[in-house]
């Protein structure tokens, strides 16, 4: 039955909150005693004394400023007490006085932005040093924005980088496309987390994570070669500091909501739109339960279900718990951590939707000597995860709560179960529907470390040798009951499915650098190898009749009959050897010059193309240190790089051992002997390709990097980026025995072309104690295919993905977008039977086309008025295949994002606001081959006489003879357009109250998802979901049911002493 159970924060849950906070803030303060003097001298790293310093006791305006020898002394009142030393262009430092007299401090120079140290491939590099196009997130910036997964913190924060939810259910995976979609392949960036490459980052808990580095263009992932082709995303998580060991807690609470709902026909409107449809299409016999006097039930014509309602919980809860501890000395530190998360989705059951993790991390090094130190990272994680179907046509619950019709009742006691029954027997009650086909649960468990050592026998060598291990398992299990809900909807013996996968991987890296600066002149160069090898096996089973029959024991040795068990497994591997190097040369630290190669080995490939080379070049000038610049805008423009890269990557990402001829056992029997035994036979499964190779991308970029007016900051980047050798299957003909799309061979061919241009505008400024940091971006990429080696120039989307018997409606062809969406353009309404016989063939000249007696060709002979007008593209007077042509893209011409953070002593506010313009969108959510299927509100404004409408066709039960929504035409195609206030963040930090150890206790409430701002008609805008198929990257924006994002209120704690 329907659980609809709410999740509030109540006034007195709050009030008890802030009381414990304020108990929290008493029993941090120490006593007051009398005032005692504390004396001191303050110098700067080079040992001179430094006069002007402003010394104050924290939480008051109670100060001193040293004098010219750098002495100061001030009284203070308790022995809780903390002085703070501040400088302009130094780092504060604040010390706690306990039972000191004499305290004194080396204030240290404060590191500008510039000077700032950023992840670069095997290393680390000055920021002002990069000639490359990266994006350097920091723990602030993800801290600022509380999230399930670590790619939802970028979403709106670096130009070229978008992420975009396949699904809102929780756990579901994040599209992350770097620069466009380059490949029909897996388009996925390379993630590498503290050295160690992975496939998937769910594990990672963002509260971990001490920074983000994404590599843009080629030059700079070309260090990754073969695996960077789409781009590398480089996670440290983090690590300890030298010091008094810091506790800390970082976690929230709160609840989530719906943020719309589809504007779907009540119940009076939907048998008003089947009584126009049914006398459109001529039919005498309604479908509808009628009394003995022919008049429709009253139940019947009361009934009004909205079953957004039976989908849609409200106030859902979601919560996130970090505990940390850092500390060490000179020759340890360490950082340690743990976290909780679960996340309940708001569409299903109690239960039926969420996610939940428990993760676990240790970092740590060690300096044995001077010369030698070694350290691991390490994170485990376990996940446990349930969810509604989000799939295809087939397997998309939320699909079948928008096309039920409003006339049948989600639960009713008249029926044993208890749920609702339609009148129509070939329909399905949802609700029903859901509670008895979403009865799964999956487990992971994930293992993710690396150890290294580090020796440098002279100070300009370094050698490090580092071990990095990825081991993933996962299990499941699900459970079908018996029942019947509809002549096409029912199961008729119950059935308990299991599975399980691991796969293990490790990374072994050994390089060795060397670093040297000569005059004006600095030198860096880094030699490597790697060798990464990964094997994997799942395997699953079925079976049926269940004798304890309930989810809780859907274990395959519960079931009665070995006949009905169906087992099933695989194994896979593979390994990758790599040779690498890099040279970093900088003259004055104003002409950087960065060269790297790399060459990689691939067993998915064959001996004849098993090795491959890629190099690139980048470099720099930093032209604001030339005296000409500064005599001339030097006033205005503080900084200012230019850069220039070129580079090569790779993409492996294909079926292993595709370049031999496999064979496959499964399911190939036939009969032999008198007795007609089954024997196990064999067929061909793919036929080889031993000159197979892997896709190359080659990308030119151009950017400038400046700091302008002291508090601004602009980065421009203007990118060309070309993927070819596309890794695509290869149609044969049948005789060859090959029957299924996904055995044809795979051979290279088809490339694609991405261009487009970046800009980040940044903003800080401190103004006494406020401060303020703005960050915004834009970027425009064009998507072009350049080439497809097929004989039609083709390579075709799948049909049925909208509905049985669905045309396709996406392709990849020459000279358009990657997936674009095919179909006919329309030209409004046919008002009345004039319009349709005026509506005539007209050939290129303009001339009327006759038929074979001479009279004038009518374009759709067989529309009626209300139908939709199609246009004759090719001018030959029919509407056929020949009139299809690009009706949409899914790719956006712009992407923008904009943050917003500002502080005043302990209050903290900032929002962040993310963005697409100019994609379109497949609104495909009805089924089209169910006449009783409801709609959206849309169908009110339908055509019902002349004038009454000149977009929405006339109501038609079944298949009208114009195929008005059969045709799949620009009806389908609407503007995906949208602007997201992603997170709204207010806070204030108690902290600055308090006296004592306690370094933050900040308090604060977000709301994430506040604001969407679109046109789109859809649950949700935000549609990274494309048909699934051989080419998983080749179709986007795709809706067929969307799991919308949540609203979510959230109320947290920052607390760390």
């Amino acid at each position: 039955m329907r659980e609809k159970q709410s999740y509030t924060l109540t006034a007195q849950s709050v009030k008890c909150l802030l009381t414990a906070f304020m108990l929290l803030m008493l029993t941090a303060i120490t006593g007051f005693s009398q005032d005692r003097e504390i004396t001191g001298i303050v110098k700067d790293a080079a040992g001179a004394a430094m006069p002007g310093v402003n010394v104050v006791i924290k939480g008051t305006t109670t100060g001193v400023v040293t004098d010219a020898n750098g002495k100061y002394a001030i009284k203070v009142p308790s022995a809780g007490s903390v002085l703070v030393f501040s400088f302009v262009g130094y780092q504060n430092q604040e010390i706690a006085v306990g039972d000191q007299t004499t305290i004194n401090v080396t204030l240290n120079e404060e590191v500008s932005q510039l000077d700032e140290v950023v992840v670069v491939g095997y290393g680390t590099m000055k920021k002002k040093l990069v000639t490359g196009a990266t994006v350097h997130v920091g723990s602030t910036d993800i801290a600022n924005r509380p999230s399930l997964r670590v790619e939802q913190a970028l979403q709106g924060l670096s130009a070229g980088v978008t992420v975009s939810a396949v699904s809102g259910q929780p756990g579901s995976e994040l599209k992350v496309r770097v620069r466009g979609t380059g490949t029909i392949g897996d388009a996925n960036p390379l993630y590498v987390v503290d050295g160690v490459p992975v496939g998937d980052i769910s594990y990672l808990d963002p509260a971990n994570i001490e920074s983000i580095d994404i590599l843009k263009d080629a030059a700079s992932g070309a260090i990754y070669g073969v695996r960077a082709a789409n781009g590398v995303v480089l996670i440290t998580t983090k690590k300890g500091q030298s010091g008094t060991m810091t506790a800390s807690y970082d976690g929230y609470y709160g609840v989530q909501y719906p943020i719309k709902q589809i504007k779907l026909l009540n119940g009076d409107e939907y048998l008003d739109y089947m009584l126009d449809a049914y006398t459109n299409a001529k039919k005498t016999k309604i479908p509808f339960p009628t009394d003995g006097q022919g008049n429709f039930t009253q139940d019947f014509l009361a009934t009004n279900t909205n079953w957004q309602d039976y989908l849609f919980r409200e106030g859902v809860p979601i919560q996130s718990h970090t505990v940390s501890f850092d500390g060490g000395n000179d020759m340890s530190m360490y950082s340690a951590g743990g976290t909780y998360f679960r996340q309940e989705g708001i569409a299903g059951a109690k239960n039926m939707s969420y996610f939940e993790r428990i993760s676990g991390r240790i970092n740590s090094n060690h300096k044995v000597k001077e010369y030698l130190s070694f350290g691991e990272n390490l994170t485990v994680a376990y996940k446990r995860s349930r969810g509604v179907g989000v799939g295809n046509i087939y397997s998309n619950t939320i699909r079948g709560f928008l096309n039920a019709s409003p006339k049948f009742k989600a639960l009713d006691t008249a029926y044993a179960d208890g749920f609702g029954r339609s009148y129509n027997t070939d329909e399905t009650n949802p609700y029903a529907n859901m509670i008895y086909n979403n009865n799964n649960v999956s487990r992971n468990y994930n293992v993710v470390g690396d150890a290294y050592l580090i020796a440098e026998p002279l100070k300009s060598i370094k050698i490090k040798s580092d071990i990095g291990i990825s081991l993933s398992q996962s299990e499941s299990n699900g459970y079908t009951p018996v029942y019947q809900l509809s002549t096409l909807d029912l199961n008729t013996r119950s059935t308990a499915t299991q599975s399980m996968w691991r796969g293990f991987s490790y990374n072994w890296e050994n390089t060795v650098s060397y670093s040297h600066v000569f005059g004006q002149h600095s030198i860096e160069l880094l030699a490597g190898s790697t060798v990464n090898e990964y094997s994997a096996f799942w395997v699953g089973g079925s079976k049926q009749d269940l004798v304890i029959d309930d989810f809780n024991h859907a274990i395959i040795d519960n079931a009665k009959f070995d006949s009905t068990r169906n087992v099933y497994g695989a194994k896979e591997d593979d390994a990758l050897l790599s040779y690498f190097g890099r040279v970093n040369y900088n003259f004055h630290e104003e002409v950087p010059i960065t060269l790297t190669y790399r060459r990689d080995g691939s067993t998915r490939f064959g001996p004849a193309n098993r090795w491959g080379n890629f190099f690139s070049a980048s470099a720099g000038w930093i032209i604001s240190q030339r005296d000409f610049f500064k005599n001339s805008v030097g006033n205005i423009i503080d900084y200012c790089k230019i850069r220039i890269s070129w580079g090569q990557n790779g993409n492996d990402k294909i079926p292993r051992f595709a370049y031999l001829s496999l064979i496959d056992f499964n399911d190939k029997f036939y009969y032999f002997g008198e007795q007609e035994a089954q024997s196990v036979g064999a067929a061909p499964s793919m036929i080889e390709n031993a000159k197979l190779r892997w896709e190359s991308a080659t990308q030119w970029n151009i950017g400038a990097d400046l700091r302008f007016l002291k508090d601004f900051s602009l980065a421009f980047d203007w990118y060309d980026k070309r993927q070819n050798g596309w890794l695509i299957r290869k149609p044969v003909l049948l005789t060859v025995g090959i029957l299924s799309d996904s055995e044809y061979p795979i051979v290279n061919g088809g490339d694609v072309r991405n261009r487009g241009i970046e800009l980040e505008l940044g903003y800080n400024k401190t103004i006494g104690e406020l401060q303020i940091a703005v960050k915004a971006n834009v970027a425009k990429n064009k998507n072009e295919v350049l080439n497809i080696p097929t004989e039609e120039g083709i390579i075709h989307g799948q049909t049925s993905v909208l509905y049985n018997g669905c045309e396709e409606f996406y392709r990849a062809q020459s000279g358009y977008p990657l997936g674009y969406f095919y179909g006919y353009k329309t030209n409004g309404i046919f008002q009345n039977t004039n319009e349709i016989q005026s509506y005539i063939g007209l050939n290129s000249s303009g001339d009327t086309i006759l038929d074979s007696k001479g009279k004038p060709v009518l374009i759709q002979p067989k529309a009626q008025p209300g139908d939709v007008r199609f246009v004759d593209l090719n001018k030959d007077g029919k509407i056929d295949e020949n009139d299809k042509t690009m009706i949409g893209n899914p790719y956006p011409d712009y992407t923008y994002g904009l943050s917003f953070n500002m502080g005043y002593k302990g209050f903290d506010f900032g929002f962040t606001l993310q963005g697409v313009y100019g994609n379109e969108i497949v609104y495909g959510v009805r089924v089209m081959d169910r006449e009783y299927a409801n709609w959206d509100s849309e169908m009110l404004n339908r055509w019902k006489g002349e004038g009454t409408s000149n977009r929405i066709p006339r109501a038609y039960a079944g298949t009208d003879p114009n195929l008005n929504w059969k045709r799949f035409s620009d009806l389908y195609v609407h503007d995906g357009s949208y602007m997201k206030v992603r997170n709204i963040t207010v806070g204030y930090d108690f902290g600055k109250l308090i006296k004592g150890t306690i370094k933050q206790c900040r308090l604060y409430f977000t709301v994430a998802n506040a604001f969407v701002f679109t046109n789109y008609k859809g649950l949700d805008p935000e549609v990274g979901y494309g048909a699934s198929s051989t080419y998983e990257s080749m179709s986007s924006g795709i809706d067929l049911g969307t799991y919308p994002q949540p609203r979510q209120y959230m109320v947290g704690l920052n607390f760390k002493f």
